[in-house]
């Protein structure tokens, strides 16, 4: 639709410009992000070392100590071998070792066996104290790069623009911050240590029962492959019964945590069994799965023993016949018959590693495809930080789109003036809210450019910019804390004088002070013990308390009733003295003294003075007529018997 000459003048538009137009929709869509190669297990366990190498010093003890402590568990079994050979048979001992000991000890048996029980202890003790040490540190050091970890993924998903969070669930976020981020602790102490610890053992044992009796030992290994494949089925299973039984826990979360958040919901229309049935069947669902669970893991214990019994049987039965024929001694047999039961556990390690270390890499990749999203919301490079402002706000072409096929509006262009209140109007979806957000670099304009002060927004630092902004939303945000805390987070160093003159200018103190707990009152989740209005104050003293020049107002009477809307607008008229203001409104409560009225709607942008002359100049909007019919507050105020004859008027 083309100009006219008055919009023109207001609009700032060039000759020959295209008029403004605006998208048909203002969902929230995000563009598709390219496609990029999933990295590999070992770029992923690669990438989690990084942060385990700050801790070098740390890591490298828990290293060592778990190398002696893998010696010492090889040593376990040799004091009971000497008290065999060398106690409680009469005969020489053969072996060169056996000698040495004598040697060393001496052969009264009494002393040896004294000397040996106490070597028991004292390798026993070593084992368990070097293992302690050792996972201790390991798990320190772990524990250490998952705070890093889930700090750096808490500050990136901060900076993440609401491209990103308008397109992934929040319960997927706060899953990955407080459940895959586990993963990074997995890696090193369900994965890497476990299978270097067991392959360290494994190779010790070997060596060893080779140097036994080397005819045993390969006898020993040709069972191996039993084991580990019946370990390897079994292990299968598990990680598919594990799965099956996390995704049910899941869904029972999910729906709990569905139903509590809607429980007034639930309540009004008393649909408690009706939920309570639904819920029941998760339970089910996750009951089934779980004793599927168990019950593999039980029948995986049972084949595995009954494999290691028969390998063990065999194995037993062929080293007797070596000890009767004087190949080896009583002793060394029962070292190498320890060593065999040693040897499976490890073995199974190895076999169970490759799923468990599957898990930790699946979480581990998402933690970081999220720390790999770019922030496409950031300081440019040379970004200047602004102090003061004086609020002037040009757009200059800017257009907007959610993607390729979902534009919002283009060409837009006009000048809000210091000091200066913006009434924006129009029908629902048609960028109301999105052109506020841009003012706030929530997104960036895909075309054109918004100055501040003459200066593009965008080569800004974001911190500076948006303290430059003061807000005061529909649903007002409030963070589960004290009222104190609450308006504070407007000025986090303003002193509780500040925080009361701040509150006393929102016309909120009256109604805080006849708290309980006054300001130190907590206002529960999202501010759910407050009412809609007490909310509102509480955001508006966090906008007087943070004393921004530029002020943006997203509908923030809509949801109140018109005695409270009329007592919320005039502290609202006093936040809004002297500040650059941009209200997006239905009421004309907040519109009336506008000095400007942006109105969009699917086909163009018109800009003028008032509602009376946007009126005269352009289509006849519905909603501004339903807002030159609406009362002024100061008119319910004075009248409180006009209240009911408004809301007929409202809602004919």
């Amino acid at each position: 639709m083309p100009e006219t000459p008055h919009e023109a003048m207001h609009t700032g538009a060039t000759p020959g410009s295209q008029p403004a137009t605006l998208g048909l929709s203002d969902d929230r869509t995000m563009d598709k992000q390219s496609e990029r190669p999933q990295p590999t297990a070992l770029s992923i366990c690669w990438r989690v070392l990084a942060y385990f190498r700050a801790h070098w010093r740390l890591l490298l003890a828990g290293l060592l100590l778990t190398g002696l402590g893998i010696g010492a568990e090889l040593l376990k079994p040799w004091p009971l071998k000497f008290i065999i050979d060398t106690v409680l048979v009469d005969e020489d001992p053969t072996s060169r070792i056996d000698h040495t000991l004598l040697a060393f000890l001496g052969t009264d048996k009494a002393v040896l066996l004294a000397a040996l029980c106490i070597g028991i202890l004292l390798v026993y003790l070593t084992a368990s104290t070097l293992n302690l040490v050792s996972k201790y540190l390991l798990v320190k050091v772990s524990l250490r790069a998952l705070t890093q970890v889930r700090c750096d993924l808490f500050r990136h998903l901060q900076r993440l623009s609401l491209r990103f969070h308008d397109g992934n669930r929040v319960g997927d976020s706060l899953y990955t911050l407080n459940t895959n981020i586990y993963a990074i602790q997995g890696i090193l102490c369900d994965g890497a240590m476990p299978v270097l610890e067991a392959s360290i053992t494994v190779i010790g044992m070997v060596v060893i029962m080779l140097s036994l009796d080397w005819q045993l030992t390969l006898l020993s290994i040709a069972t191996v492959p039993a084991q580990v494949l019946v370990t390897k089925y079994y292990a299968e299973r598990i990680r598919q019964a594990s799965s099956d039984f996390h995704s049910a826990e899941g869904n029972v979360s999910a729906s709990a945590e569905g139903i509590l958040s809607s429980v007034r919901l639930v309540q009004a229309f008393a649909r408690e069994e009706y939920e309570a049935e639904k819920f029941s069947r998760k339970c089910q669902q996750s009951y089934s799965s779980n004793l599927r669970l168990t019950m593999t893991q039980l029948w995986s214990g049972v084949v595995v023993s009954a494999v290691t019994a028969g390998s063990l049987g065999g194995v037993t039965y062929v080293g007797a016949s070596h000890a009767f024929s004087g190949l080896i001694s009583t002793g060394e047999l029962i070292v190498f018959l320890a060593y065999l039961q040693m040897l499976y556990t490890p073995l199974q390690t190895l076999s169970y590693s490759s799923w468990s270390v599957g898990w930790a890499v699946a979480g581990a990749q998402r933690v970081f495809e999220i720390l790999a999203t770019p922030e496409d919301i950031s300081d440019m490079p040379g970004a200047i930080a602004v102090k003061q402002t004086s609020g002037e706000i040009t757009f200059r072409e800017v257009g907007f789109a959610y993607g390729p096929d979902r534009p919002v509006f283009s060409h837009l262009n006009f000048t809000v003036n210091p000091g200066e209140t913006v009434a924006i109007v129009g029908t629902s979806g048609v960028g109301k809210t999105t052109l506020l957000s841009l003012i706030l670099r929530f997104y960036d304009p895909t075309e054109g450019a918004i100055c501040l002060d003459g200066i593009d927004i965008r080569t800004m630092q974001l911190r500076s910019l948006r303290e430059q902004i003061s807000i005061v939303l529909q649903d007002s945000i409030l963070l589960g804390s004290t009222i104190q805390e609450n308006i504070a987070y407007g000025r986090l160093t303003a002193s509780f004088e500040a925080i009361v003159e701040a509150s006393k200018a929102a016309g909120a103190h009256d109604f805080i002070m006849r708290l309980p707990k006054g300001y130190h009152t907590q206002v529960g989740e999202r501010g759910v013990r407050l009412s809609v209005g007490q909310r509102q104050r509480i955001a508006i003293a966090r906008a007087f308390l943070k004393d921004a020049p530029i002020l943006i107002l997203d509908e923030p009477t809509s949801a109140l009733d018109l005695r409270t809307e009329a007592t919320v607008v005039e502290s609202l008229d006093r936040l809004m003295h002297g500040r650059t203001t941009f209200v997006v409104t239905h009421r004309l409560s907040l519109a009336r003294n506008a000095s400007k009225v942006i109105a969009l709607n699917p086909e163009s942008l018109q800009i003028a003075d008032s509602l009376a002359e946007l009126l005269r100049h352009g289509p006849l909007y519905q909603e501004v007529y339903d807002l030159q019919q609406a009362p002024e507050p100061s008119v319910l105020l004075e009248n409180p018997s006009a209240i009911r004859g408004a809301e007929g008027m409202r809602h004919p």
